[in-house]
């Protein structure tokens, strides 16, 4: 992924700014724990790049790109976190198990949860799967103003914050 104006983002803990309240909007002032939650993610969290696993095709299409859900792979790890290589053939790996099985009953239920349409999961996956890097996987619903060109790029990377629970994708201003 080419950098851009996203790598103002790489350092943590990085000052509350406009510019990032742009990337994630401030809850309202009266709900103190999300707040705090908020603050703690946008000053701690990690930038990541977030592989898509599978997505509705609309995503994929920017003439009807439209509201629509997504399995994203990411990782915390300092290492991992936006090694866009190892997040490609993470990918593969998992988009592979649809149609082999491992054995491995850790592994392969994976392959259920991505051949549930109606799944909504976040799990961490398991070491023998990453190589014994930390990362995790989890649906979430894409909005396509947020994707460069207003649809998933060819190469299935977006940029995004990596919270404990999810990924807080970047707004299409940051793939310029």
């Amino acid at each position: 992924m080419q950098s851009g104006k996203w790598e103002s983002l790489v350092a943590t803990p990085r000052p509350v700014t406009k510019e990032i309240e742009e990337v994630w909007t401030k809850p309202f002032f009266f709900l103190r724990g999300a707040v705090r939650k908020w603050e703690q993610g946008v000053v701690h969290a990690p930038l990541v790049f977030a592989s898509v696993v599978q997505a509705n095709r609309v995503l994929w299409d920017a003439e009807h790109s439209t509201f629509a859900p997504a399995v994203l792979l990411y990782s915390r790890d300092p290492a991992r976190s936006r090694d866009a290589q190892w997040l490609r053939e993470l990918t593969e790996r998992v988009r592979a198990l649809k149609e082999t099985r491992t054995g491995d009953p850790a592994v392969d239920r994976f392959a259920d949860l991505l051949a549930d349409e109606d799944s909504n999961f976040f799990e961490d996956l398991p070491a023998s799967l990453t190589g014994g890097a930390h990362a995790r996987m989890h649906v979430t619903f894409v909005n396509p103003a947020d994707l460069p060109g207003r649809a998933i790029p060819e190469d299935g990377l977006l940029l995004g914050l990596g919270l404990e629970e999810s990924v807080k994708l970047l707004p299409a201003s940051y793939y310029a």
